[in-house]
């Protein structure tokens, strides 16, 4: 097992080919690339949504995972790709001595045969999952490491190089500046990091919700304190919002986790059809009524009952659902026997309840009974800085190794989304179904997004900020190389800008 500073700097091999050479040019191409994004990220999503695409194709990795250390000390995984991490690190299938040293010892650590490593020693864990290549890099250095990025392969011996490890580190140090840019913005703003850092792994580890957006922590924090209560929750949101996962979230958080869920969608049962999917019947109720059938209240007995769209209940059975709720009762149609309605419920909607109180068409008294614990969930286009990090969550469940490129990434943000999360993940699946290309560009997008707004346009006909300063910060440089006759180190002078910053931009303009 080979062991390296993670400070010391890459060396160029004295007799690499052409391949050898491309390959770092392209290598270097990404660093440069993950640099700008990753330094340039607002919260630890859009950091982490950068770093899957260079592990997957520039190192050739069958696993890999990002985890950083909790305040239990503890490792805590971020994104991973190709493995199963389940919530005891104890149980990961990992090479745990790699993993204490890269974290002790603050080393880089290539291993070529983990099956044969002395310095692994025959490990359980090694021998058990069959692993044969192994690379790993702490981020942060010395008393600043805060986790660590792991990668292996369990086929292939001498899969990584020296190369290799040191493009990980390289990243590793990107990472771990991005997540002390975000920290020095959150204390700017006084939001607290750890507590935002933990709610979102928590949505995504336990109830498969991504996102960091403020507005969505902030509903799930309030979905959290209400949970282990038995109260009503209404979810308010467009279409498309998360509105069941949300449901289920209350259930797994409440104390009747291990009852049943039941999810009913009030706007696709046929209206003549209501009360006895709700209630249930008993044999002979009506024709073809040949047996007695549970309703919905009473298979989720002991559990949830999540009724989505609930504004679309029929004014008639909105008084007979007002009276299960108070009297935790009710009689199945066409008997008399009554039933006892033991369940949590939670209900959600699109629709503005108050004015359909006001327009007569919910009740009044019911409406009231509900909205004790009300949470709103916001659409996508209130949390567009969560799409890079899901748009490549959802690549990643489709298996493919596409990425997209910043500039159709700004369409995806700046879109509206009437669909939500939900016609994200459609246009996801059909760009990757009909890029041919590795990269998938701005023309790939489906054309409300393509072309439904021009670049530079913010879709109310006024130009975005940031393409107005790039605009005028293109015209201001092509005028100092003018002035300088094109001497570009006399430009960047003029201009007063750092070397790496203004071949940065010369490259980003194509000046």
């Amino acid at each position: 097992m080979a062991a390296v500073d993670p400070r010391t700097p890459p060396l160029p091999a004295p007799d690499a080919g052409p391949d050898a050479l491309a390959c770092a040019q392209q290598r270097l191409e990404v660093l440069c690339d993950l640099g700008n994004s990753i330094c340039a990220q607002r919260d630890s999503a859009g950091l982490f949504a950068a770093v899957p695409r260079a592990i997957r194709e520039l190192i050739g990795a069958e696993r890999f995972f990002l985890a950083l250390v909790n305040e239990a000390g503890r490792l805590s995984a971020r994104l991973s790709f190709g493995i199963e991490l389940p919530k005891r690190t104890e149980d990961w299938p990992v090479s745990h001595s790699v993993l204490r040293r890269v974290l002790d010892e603050g080393v880089s650590l290539l291993c070529d045969d983990a099956q044969h490593d002395e310095a692994l020693g025959g490990q359980a864990s090694v021998l058990l999952h069959g692993i044969r290549s192994v690379l790993c890099v702490p981020i942060g250095l010395g008393p600043a490491c805060v986790g660590l990025i792991y990668a292996d392969h369990r086929a292939v011996t001498h899969q990584f190089s020296e190369t290799d490890l040191q493009f990980l580190t390289a990243l590793s140090h990107y990472v771990a500046l991005g997540l002390q840019n975000i920290q020095r913005l959150q204390r700017s703003t006084g939001a607290p990091p750890a507590a935002s850092a933990n709610l979102e792994q928590e949505l995504y580890r336990d109830h498969q919700i991504i996102g960091s957006a403020p507005a969505l922590l902030k509903a799930y924090e309030k979905l959290r304190r209400a949970a282990g209560k038995n109260v009503p929750v209404l979810l308010l949101g467009e279409s498309g919002t998360g509105k069941e996962l949300f449901a289920r979230a209350v259930h797994t958080l409440s104390p009747r986790r291990d009852k049943p869920f039941v999810a009913v969608n009030l706007a696709e049962i046929n209206e003549n059809l209501f009360e006895s999917e709700l209630f249930g019947y008993e044999k002979g109720a009506f024709t073809g009524a040949e047996r007695r059938k549970e309703g919905r209240l009473a298979l989720a007995a002991g559990g949830t009952l999540f009724l989505d769209e609930i504004a679309e209940i029929p004014l008639h059975l909105q008084a007979k659902l007002l009276r299960v709720i108070e009297t935790r009762g009710f009689e199945r149609v066409g008997g008399r026997d009554r039933v006892e309605a033991d369940f949590r419920l939670v209900c959600a909607t699109h629709r503005d309840l108050s004015k359909r109180v006001k327009e007569g068409a919910f009740r009044e008294d019911l409406y009231y009974r509900l909205v004790s614990v009300t949470i709103d969930l916001p659409p996508l286009r209130e949390r567009a800085e969560d799409i890079p990090i899901l748009s490549d969550y959802l690549l990643r469940c489709l298996k493919s190794s596409k990425r997209i490129t910043p500039q159709a990434m700004r369409r995806l943000q700046s879109y509206e989304w009437p669909g939500n999360v939900r016609q994200l993940v459609r246009v996801i699946e059909a760009v990757d179904a009909l890029c041919e290309a590795n990269d998938i560009t701005a023309q790939d997008l489906p054309p409300p997004i393509s072309s439904g707004l021009a670049e530079g346009e913010s879709g109310s006909g006024f130009d975005l900020l940031r393409d107005v300063v790039s605009r005028a910060e293109k015209e201001h440089i092509r005028r100092a190389l003018a002035i300088t006759g094109g001497k570009k180190t006399r430009a960047c002078v003029l201009l007063g800008m750092t070397k790496d910053t203004f071949f940065r931009r010369l490259k980003e303009y194509d000046l």
